[in-house]
């Protein structure tokens, strides 16, 4: 990130985030009793109620409207967020559009197993400061158009840079490979011991949560424009889809009633 900050491949105008990876079809189950070992209440939480399915539990509620956000927000986060930080934006976008559905899994999943998806933040429009972020998910295709599958990808005006799980590849105007001095050894645990020290010694985060916040709403916002099959125009400072109530609505979620822990209306 340093790198890219100091114009290791000139300004940064776009960035991508690739997830792929094979899951597994979860299957199609039907209502059915609820096994004693599972408090199905406390389980369901706030959200609105749905008879117990086998195939909620214990990892597959991601792919529920009711409980997750699809792969895009499971896995796919991660990598957004690196996207977003790599391309310097520190707002929401303004615009978004693209196409999210199922191509291959024939199951109960409501999410898209595929997505192409792109946020533009527009600066104040004029050429040279619009950022484009771009997302792409195949979470039925293990098969790679890099060695490293799922990665994340900055294309500068003076070359691409490349985040796989193998190490950092750059390449310059040409497109010829450079060389990247060796980077100090990540400890695994450095984000725990971040997070535990924040809370002890007041410490800052590393990722604050309004960092979350901006990467997170990028994944509901594509899951928005998925559903509604349109794309949206977004308002960064009310949070608020414009011009589209049916889109808009889709910013809240529905909760149960006079439950416990629903969230305090805004």
């Amino acid at each position: 990130m340093q790198m890219l900050r100091e114009g290791v491949i000139g300004d940064v105008l776009v960035a991508k985030h690739i997830n792929s990876q094979k899951r597994a079809n979860i299957g199609q189950r039907k209502p059915s009793p609820v096994p004693d070992h599972i408090d199905y209440d406390l389980w369901v939480g706030p959200a609105e109620w749905r008879p117990y399915q086998s195939n909620y539990v214990h990892y597959h509620w991601h792919w529920f409207y009711n409980f997750g956000t699809g792969d895009i927000g499971n896995d796919g986060v991660h990598g957004i967020d690196v996207a977003r930080w790599g391309l310097g934006v520190e707002t929401h976008p303004s615009f978004v559009a693209g196409y999210g559905s199922k191509l291959y899994f024939d199951d109960d999943q409501e999410f898209p197993d595929s997505y192409q998806m792109t946020f533009e933040y527009p600066a104040d429009g004029t050429v040279g400061k619009k950022r484009v972020l771009v997302y792409e998910q195949r979470i039925w295709a293990p098969y790679r158009e890099d060695e490293a599958g799922t990665h994340t990808v900055f294309y500068g005006t003076q070359g691409i840079m490349k985040f796989t799980a193998s190490g950092v590849k750059l390449f310059g105007p040409k497109n010829e490979p450079r060389t990247i001095d060796a980077f100090p050894e990540d400890r695994e645990d450095a984000h725990q011991r971040n997070f535990l020290d924040a809370i002890r010694t007041d410490k800052p985060l590393n990722a604050g949560i309004e960092v979350g916040h901006l990467s997170s709403t990028l994944c509901h916002l594509g899951n928005i424009v998925s559903r509604t099959g349109r794309s949206v125009k977004f308002e960064p400072s009310s949070e608020q889809i414009v011009g589209d109530e049916q889109a808009n609505a889709l910013t809240r979620r529905e909760y149960r009633k006079d439950h416990w822990a629903k969230p305090a209306e805004a």
